[in-house]
């Protein structure tokens, strides 16, 4: 499914709302049958994954040279997997008389996972002249990561047996902002400016990571 809106209120404000969530699955199964020591076996497996995201996006501007864009956004990872195993057999217990006896059993598990994402994020871009821009802007985002779901389960004959745990669910907090400035110094050259903190807050301790950024784009002649 993938959704995309859009809403002009006036002419200073717009909306967007954008919307997707797929999944895509693998199955495989095998059957095995020995007739003559009769045995049969029956084997399945799924494995599935998916994504889902919600973004809506508010484009503000404030005059010929400043906009703004707020986002709020949404996304996610899943991954689920199952395996099933059946076996029946027939087998001689004492040649003499003969004794049949039979068995059947069953075993299996499953397993998943998730990562999300909660994000809000503000950015403003200003057009000083065609030779000078800035953009700035601050996010927060915020992380939840939950290692898995495991279940095993079995039975033979008359006898049950199951077991299931589950990961503590991880959450982690992150945060940055940012200026930067495009410096058009002459037709072919042109310097990015900026600076970019960071921060990442994880089971109780606080991580900053401080940047200073610098690029320049040198175009070449066109017959070079």
């Amino acid at each position: 499914m993938n959704l995309k809106l859009n809403h002009i209120i006036n002419r200073n404000n717009r909306l967007y709302l954008s919307a997707y969530s797929g999944d895509d699955k693998v199955y495989m199964s095998m059957d095995y049958e020995d007739s003559f020591n009769s045995v049969h076996s029956l084997m399945k497996s799924k494995i599935q994954w998916g994504n889902d995201l919600l973004s809506f996006r508010w484009n503000h501007l404030f005059s010929d040279k400043l906009f703004s864009n707020t986002t709020l956004a949404y996304t996610s990872y899943r991954f689920d997997s199952f395996l099933d195993s059946e076996m029946t057999a027939q087998f001689v217990v004492d040649p003499v008389t003969p004794i049949i006896d039979s068995l059947h059993a069953f075993i299996g598990n499953t397993y998943s996972m998730q990562f999300e994402d909660y994000t809000a994020k503000l950015a403003y871009s200003y057009y000083l002249n065609p030779n000078i821009d800035f953009n700035w802007g601050a996010a927060a985002i915020q992380h939840r990561f939950n290692p898995g779901i495991t279940a095993y389960y079995a039975r033979m004959d008359t006898t049950d047996f199951s077991y299931s745990f589950k990961d503590e669910t991880i959450v982690s907090n992150e945060f940055y902002a940012y200026a930067e400035m495009h410096l058009r110094l002459f037709d072919r050259l042109k310097l990015n400016l900026g600076i970019h903190q960071s921060a990442y807050a994880v089971n109780g301790e606080l991580l900053f990571y401080p940047q200073a950024r610098f690029s320049a784009n040198y175009t070449c002649k066109n017959n070079l």
